[in-house]
């Protein structure tokens, strides 16, 4: 019950009244319209079944059986307000009492509020087919479209997804449209253990974005470069250029993509595309590899894409990109306001032995890109890809 509304709550009037605000207003308990309804916890406590919410919005998860399956917390999470703090929305948390959850009833929700789903490592499962009982159905979706009543006009934007094991869907594993997202410690297309497929038919995780920046002037774009860190010259300065690039990048929020097993999927390990989108960095993924990176559970595409003007991403460091069906990288990003970067990777090779090649089936790295000539949007830097330092290659 809000305290602030009890019946047993006396009228105050007065200086009174001006002494009890001035006190809540301190302890941070006045609020104004939805935030009114603090961002909520939910636990998933069923997953052989997958019944709908029976009544989203009432702050409750809870089918018509009393479960809380994550159809169901996902349809609460959207119909309830999220908290602001100084302006951005706290999200909802979706964690698991579970072990696996069963997508049975149709696609799951494109989830469009701010959430956090947190899984057990290596255990938690969402499995797009009933655990093969079922034809395919649609996983996590992610929305950049959202209802500012309910403080998440940007919808999902903010939301993480983090030690998963995402499988047996019918499109991608994680389709995320939008900015500020974080990926970490999934296993997408891959079983909890790491060691088989569990194919999902689309894109292991594909990233877009629809809401335009509101600005990439060249203006923008020379002040934003300015920021950047000095290119690296060996391995041992790339994870610093790496925080420094996020934060030179901070405006743009970027998306995080990190620590995953991506591999076993129908068509690329990661998709990044949308000229709206910048600031991807993925580091630390065994794309197309199993857990330990030393066999291959091919994507079917390329292990990691750029299209679509995409700018200002960073694969690596320390990701291991090998046993794809098509390209280790495949870069189409055409022309790009500012410069992708590719360092640090090991492409075609296994995560801990040079010697032991698990080739991708096309090129370790393919580009078609270059940058932004356009002179309201002018690259300043006037380089569309920086290829290096520390990938390694094999030859032959």
């Amino acid at each position: 019950m809000n305290p602030l509304s009890s019946p047993a709550t006396q009228r105050v009037t007065g200086p009174a009244r001006h002494l009890l605000a001035a006190a809540l207003l301190s302890l941070g308990l006045f609020f104004s319209g939805p935030a009114l309804a603090a961002s909520s916890p939910f636990v998933v406590d069923i997953g052989i079944t997958d019944l709908g919410d029976a009544n989203p919005g009432d702050g409750t998860c809870a089918d018509s059986a009393g479960k809380c399956s994550l159809r169901a917390a996902i349809q609460e999470a959207n119909a309830l307000a999220n908290t602001l703090v100084a302006g951005i929305p706290t999200p909802h948390t979706i964690t698991f009492s579970v072990t696996t959850v069963n997508v049975i009833n149709g696609s799951l929700p494109t989830i469009a509020a701010p959430v956090t789903i947190t899984g057990v490592p290596g255990v938690t499962t969402i499995s797009g087919n009933n655990s093969g009982a079922g034809s395919k159905q649609g996983c996590l979706s992610l929305t950049d479209s959202g209802t500012v009543a309910l403080n998440h006009g940007k919808g999902a934007t903010g939301s993480k997804i983090l030690n998963m094991t995402i499988g047996n869907c019918s499109g991608d594993g994680i389709s995320a449209n939008g900015h500020d997202y974080t990926f970490s410690n999934n296993h997408i297309g891959i079983n909890a253990l790491g060691a088989a497929a569990m194919t999902n038919n689309g894109h292991g995780i594909s990233v877009s974005a629809s809401q335009v920046y509101p600005d990439t002037s060249t203006g923008f774009l020379s002040s934003t470069y300015a920021l950047f860190p000095v290119q690296p010259v060996d391995a041992s300065q790339i994870n610093a250029f790496q925080s420094n690039l996020a934060t030179a990048l901070a405006n743009l929020q970027p998306i995080i993509i990190s620590g995953n097993v991506i591999s076993g999927n129908t068509l690329n390990g990661i998709e990044i595309f949308s000229q709206n989108l910048a600031g991807v960095i993925a580091s630390g993924n065994m794309i197309g590899t199993d857990v330990t990176g030393n066999s291959a559970v091919p994507n079917g595409g390329s292990g990691v894409h750029m299209v679509g003007s995409t700018f200002g991403n960073l694969i690596g460091p320390n990701n291991v990109i090998s046993g794809n069906t098509g390209n280790g990288i495949q870069i189409d990003a055409g022309a790009v306001f500012l410069p992708n970067f590719i360092m640090g990777n090991r492409i075609g090779l296994s995560s801990t032995n040079a010697g032991n090649h698990i080739g991708n089936g096309g090129s370790g790295i393919t580009t078609d890109t270059k940058p932004s000539t356009d002179p309201l949007k002018f690259n300043p830097s006037m380089i569309g890809l920086m290829i290096g330092p520390a990938n390694l290659i094999p030859i032959g």
